[in-house]
């Protein structure tokens, strides 16, 4: 009988721990690499599912009025569109971690957009931020590398969607 209760116990740790690595999955095997030389690659996870963008959909740079904006877009055929933007009103000159948030000295946001022409947007506030991480950022080579995670939240339905372990390395 004393082995029976030990083999029960072994089991019931067992599963849980099954459950356990379900719950925190390890996505990094299955998103492009978080490289930091220029192979313009990006991903990340948006609500438990990994999403990668589409090469010849993505961009960043500076604008003109010094914000920093990161684009990345997914197109598949007969399917819906999604974009992912990353703005920010610093100006970026150095690596370092750059909060998305409206609350900053000056208004950076993230958004996250899925579907066609009437989509669902949603998009960082004063509760659902962010950071934006860089990692790399040559200027000599031009390449910026860096990594970002937000939440943003659809105001019309109240939703919330969670974009996790991102990453990004590309030339600009």
């Amino acid at each position: 009988m004393k082995h029976f209760k030990f083999v029960l116990l072994l089991v019931a740790f067992s599963s849980l721990g099954l459950h356990c690595k379900k719950e925190n999955e390890d996505f990094s095997s299955i998103l492009p690499p978080a490289t930091q030389t220029g192979k313009n690659l990006a991903g990340c996870v948006v609500n438990g599912q990994v999403w990668v963008p589409s090469q010849e959909w993505n961009s960043l740079g500076w604008l003109p009025n010094g914000r920093f904006l990161l684009k990345l877009g997914k197109k598949v055929a007969f399917a819906p569109t999604s974009d992912i933007g990353i703005s920010l009103y610093d100006t970026v000159k150095a690596p370092g971690v750059y909060e998305i948030s409206p609350t900053t000295t000056y208004t950076s946001l993230a958004y996250f957009y899925w579907g066609g022409g009437t989509g669902v947007f949603y998009d960082t506030n004063n509760t659902h931020k962010g950071a934006l991480i860089i990692t790399r950022l040559d200027e000599q080579q031009r390449v910026i590398s860096g990594l970002f995670y937000f939440d943003a939240i659809d105001l019309v339905t109240g939703d919330v969607v969670h974009v996790t372990d991102g990453r990004f390395d590309m030339h600009y």
